[in-house]
């Protein structure tokens, strides 16, 4: 995936939960794919921010993580998201938080999820 950073290059402060503004973002898709729930949860505190979608789409994974998260630009220091749709906007989201790092999680065929 073009421009991804690999999980493994997030700060290891990260890794150990012991700071706030750790977040991590993801999609939840109700049964037979209606209903999108974005989610983005702080690691160490275990708040979450939740926002309904109409869709999936690129656009709109750009604009409503910033959406939602834009209350709290002070307090985010990093997002972690899937390869999926739901980290689909995260250059843009550096562009918005300059001292924003974003990285994606490796996958594995077949792991189901």
């Amino acid at each position: 995936m073009p421009r991804r950073v690999d999980i493994g290059m997030r700060p290891t402060v990260v890794e150990a939960k012991s700071r706030i503004g750790d977040l991590e973002v993801d999609l939840i898709i109700g049964k037979g794919h209606h209903g999108v729930v974005l989610t983005a949860a702080d690691r160490k505190s275990k708040y979450a921010w939740l926002a309904a979608l109409t869709g999936k789409t690129a656009a709109e994974m750009t604009r409503e993580p910033i959406r939602l998260l834009e209350p709290q630009k002070d307090l985010v220091r990093t997002i972690t998201g899937d390869n999926g749709k739901s980290s689909g906007g995260t250059r843009n989201w550096r562009k918005r938080w300059i001292r924003t790092t974003t990285s994606r999680c490796r996958t594995t065929r077949g792991s189901g999820g």
